[in-house]
């Protein structure tokens, strides 16, 4: 007993594969010198997708008063993978956001014939809250989808602060430019010893007091974004 399985518009193999197109023919032929049908060989025509399914096909040989079964499967998908999200070769640097370029390999599902393999990429800008970046995911028979996922991305610093000081009685104002969406880190540097962070906050001045009058002090502001 031989399996056939037609597809449009001339095709013609022994099945035990995947299939893409719209319709599946599946007959049967059996070798020369007869035998009759016992169940389950009539032609059929499978035009929904769905994963492997098993048929089979049962003679009987007069000749040899024998019995034969062929079974056979076949699976049918017509839609691509959808690709649903990526995983980072790292966690984020800060508060969800990466500074730097970061690994990444995308994930996919597939319903029918399963996800075969998803592309990788390191992604390193543009800038941007949610910016768009694409992969795609291929299935068993061939199909490939693609689709454009964000990722909170900043690796630009903000702009160096212009910084402004006033000293006085025991005491050092600090004035410098800020940055939107930016914090300022002030630290005090007193010779060798580790440096000290005296402010820490979105503002654009800070006064240091109880200082020691006569005596030389060295600061370093930061802006964090």
């Amino acid at each position: 007993v031989f399996p056939n399985c037609d597809t449009a518009p001339s095709s013609r193999d022994t099945c035990n594969r995947w299939y893409t197109a719209s319709k599946v023919t599946l007959s049967w032929s059996q070798e020369p010198g007869g035998g009759e049908l016992v169940s389950g060989c009539e032609t059929v025509a499978l035009t929904t997708e769905t994963v492997p399914v098993e048929r089979q096909c049962t003679w009987y040989w007069s000749a040899s008063n024998t019995t034969v079964t062929k079974r056979i499967w076949i699976g049918i998908d017509r839609t691509p993978p959808r690709v649903v999200s990526f995983q980072t070769d790292r966690p984020p640097d800060y508060n969800g956001w990466f500074n730097h370029p970061v690994g990444l390999t995308f994930q996919g599902t597939d319903a029918t014939s399963g996800v075969a393999s998803c592309s990788s990429t390191t992604y390193g800008g543009p800038d941007g809250q949610g910016a768009m970046v694409s992969g795609s995911c291929s299935d068993v028979v061939g199909h490939t989808g693609v689709a454009s996922l964000p990722i909170n991305y900043d690796a630009t610093p903000p702009p160096a602060p212009v910084v402004d000081s006033l000293p006085g009685d025991h005491r050092v104002a600090l004035e410098w430019s800020t940055s939107l969406d930016s914090q300022a880190e002030v630290a005090r540097l007193d010779g060798d010893a580790p440096p000290v962070v005296v402010y820490s906050g979105p503002g654009g001045t800070f006064t240091d007091r109880s200082l020691k009058n006569g005596r030389r002090y060295r600061y370093a502001i930061s802006l964090i974004d």
